[in-house]
């Protein structure tokens, strides 16, 4: 077992891989109460295009989150939720474009619910019964996306922003796409990427350590995997995008919404690691358009908008920027947008007030087992590594960098997808 000590927060994650290739991150904290446990595979909603040995596989959009749904069956009668009912415990599953987790949380029973989260999880219990009676209900579940205005905003601005990148398919997928879901395709995306070495356990709040990987191991040992040899198919995405403006007529829209997009290659930004670059994204963006912002606040005043948001993401070779809005007035909100994003301001009292916020939060993150759980998550998913200079990384943030990150922004590729009745 190894440590990985986070620098300046006196905290300190533990590390181990087992011989089936299982990796297990634990951050103990004795200051809480109760403890949270991840299983997470990394293979999510995109990931419908794999070799296997060489060979080409292609399966169905949503099945990532399709799985995950059927995957709580442990037998004919009974459900992961049967097994965790009698000891109290909490548990859900989520489905991301990149990843899958399961969880369970609770204040007592560690090992019993360590032992069940990876058993019911690692079990594959699928028939061709239980496939078609989930058919039905995630068919609803895609439906009920249909009709949440935000969702289908996003998934718009997605279409509208990608070729390749299948971000730009539903998570759930289509009601189609749910229906031609087969056994096989089932079992041979859960014997494919719910091995071990595709999988890590995340577990953080009040636990022991060596009792936790002491159980881990004993599971594990008790169970055979064929380790599989994959490798995901994921087309390269150019940096234009697809449709520059799409207006989306909606009955149910009171007030009209947008989201203001731009797609910039990485190569821009060679010189920055990134958890740095994510970070001065963050600061330029949250001082210019967050609600603490001036021109926010000039907006608000002027009762132009209802709501306004700004975030930048690293997808492989791209980077996209997206500000979304609700406004009455969305046309020329809009505009306001596009000039703002030509002009940036940035000064050196708005990056030492972004910088003292970061790190406090920073810091004071650790007390929550939850956020910090699915943080390590995504630090994996993501960048395959667990950052123990992120204070380093929020403390150096200079106003130099942060002008030079404005300068390098590439704005000719704006895509701005506006729903209204």
């Amino acid at each position: 077992m190894k440590q990985i000590s986070l620098k300046n927060i006196d905290q300190t994650i533990w590390w181990d891989k087992i011989k089936n290739g299982l990796s297990v991150y634990m951050l103990p904290n004795k200051n809480v109460d109760h403890y949270y446990i991840t299983f997470t595979t990394k293979y999510g909603s995109v990931d419908t295009e794999f070799k296997i040995d060489g060979k080409d596989y292609k399966v169905s959009d949503g099945i990532a989150h399709f799985l995950e749904h059927v995957n709580f069956n442990y037998s004919d009668n009974v459900t992961a939720n049967d097994l965790f009912k009698k000891y109290g415990s909490d548990i859900n599953a989520y489905t991301t474009y990149d990843h899958t987790s399961y969880l369970v949380s609770s204040s007592n029973s560690f090992k019993k619910n360590l032992n069940l989260l990876l058993d019911y999880v690692q079990k594959s219990f699928f028939t061709k019964s239980l496939i078609e009676k989930e058919k039905g209900i995630i068919v609803e579940e895609v439906r009920r996306y249909k009709n949440d205005l935000l969702n289908k905003l996003k998934f718009e601005s997605n279409k509208a922003l990608y070729f390749n990148n299948k971000r730009n398919v539903r998570i759930v997928g289509e009601e189609e796409d749910v229906k031609g879901i087969t056994l096989d395709e089932v079992k041979l995306v859960h014997s494919t990427f719910y091995n071990p070495c595709n999988m890590f356990v995340v577990i953080t709040g009040n636990f022991n350590v060596k009792e936790a990987l002491d159980v881990i191991k004993a599971n594990q040992n008790n169970k055979k995997f064929v380790k599989v040899n994959f490798e995901k198919v994921h087309r390269k995405e150019p940096v234009k995008v697809k449709e520059r403006k799409m207006v989306i007529k909606e009955e149910m829209v009171n007030i009209p919404k947008a989201i203001v997009s731009y797609k910039m290659s990485r190569d821009l930004f060679k010189d920055y690691d990134d958890e740095e670059l994510d970070n001065y994204f963050y600061i330029i963006l949250n001082n210019n358009f967050s609600s603490n912002s001036k021109l926010y606040e000039e907006l608000k005043e002027k009762k132009m908008i209802s709501r306004m948001g700004a975030s930048a993401t690293i997808y492989d070779d791209v980077i996209v920027i997206n500000i979304t809005i609700e406004s009455e007035r969305i046309n020329e909100v809009i505009s306001i947008i596009e000039s703002k994003m030509k002009e940036l301001e940035m000064d050196e009292a708005g990056l030492v007030r972004k910088r003292r916020v970061n790190i406090a939060n920073l810091i004071n993150q650790y007390d929550d087992v939850e956020y910090i759980n699915l943080d390590i998550i995504r630090s994996l998913v993501r960048y395959n590594k667990i950052y123990d200079n992120l204070y380093e990384i929020y403390n150096s943030a200079n106003l130099k960098k942060a002008k030079d990150v404005i300068r390098k922004m590439n704005l000719d590729n704006e895509s701005v997808v506006i729903m209204e009745r």
